[in-house]
């Protein structure tokens, strides 16, 4: 119902009924066009209830001022033989009384090596010949120690060699290791 009497006053408006009564037109012929009169609804007043306050607690903005991260203290383990002494080596191997005084374990493998009658030269790879990148490292030697040897190693040792009047040689064995050694334990080398 309520779309049929929109639709009428749209009718209504568009058509110019209301000019046709300022013409003169009769009212009684508006009577037809009167519109009925619509009851509003009354809408009843809305109570709003009363909002009581309420604490709200306090929520700390800064972080705790103990910061500090506590570490559990670790338990010291005692190992058998860590404070025994180590073996002196022998006067007769100067390399090994020589590895003992620079302390250094890298040389052990290419020591180990040497030892047993091998030697260390182009094309050689592994420990050993790592061992011998990291001597001549100790020596200045601006190379990789990088387990394969090459001729930039054996030219690195030819320079060692060169400068401390030491004949040349194309690989090292246990003499050229001995006569080395002791020079990089006199600190006569550039980076002991």
């Amino acid at each position: 119902m309520k779309k049929l009497i929109a639709i009428l006053l749209a009718a209504m408006l568009l058509c110019g009924l209301p000019a046709m009564a300022e013409q003169g037109g009769d009212a009684g012929d508006m009577g037809r066009f009167s519109i009925p009169h619509i009851p509003t609804p009354s809408i009843p007043p809305i109570e709003v209830p009363e909002i009581e306050e309420i604490e709200v607690p306090k929520i700390p903005t800064a972080a705790p001022t103990d910061t500090a991260i506590r570490v559990p203290e670790i338990p010291v383990v005692d190992v058998p033989g860590a404070d025994a002494p180590q073996p002196t080596p022998s006067p007769s191997d100067p390399v090994a009384a020589a590895l003992a005084a620079l302390g250094v374990d890298a040389y052990r493998p290419l020591r180990e090596a040497l030892g047993r009658g091998e030697t260390v030269g182009d094309g050689s790879r592994g420990d050993a010949a790592k061992g011998l990148q990291q001597l001549l490292v100790a020596f200045g030697q601006d190379i990789r120690a990088d387990g394969i040897v090459g001729p930039k190693t054996i030219a690195a040792l030819n320079a060692v060699q060169d400068r401390y009047g030491l004949p040349r040689t194309a690989a090292l064995d246990a003499a050229g290791l001995a006569a080395l050694l002791p020079l990089l334990l006199s600190g006569e080398a550039v980076n002991p």
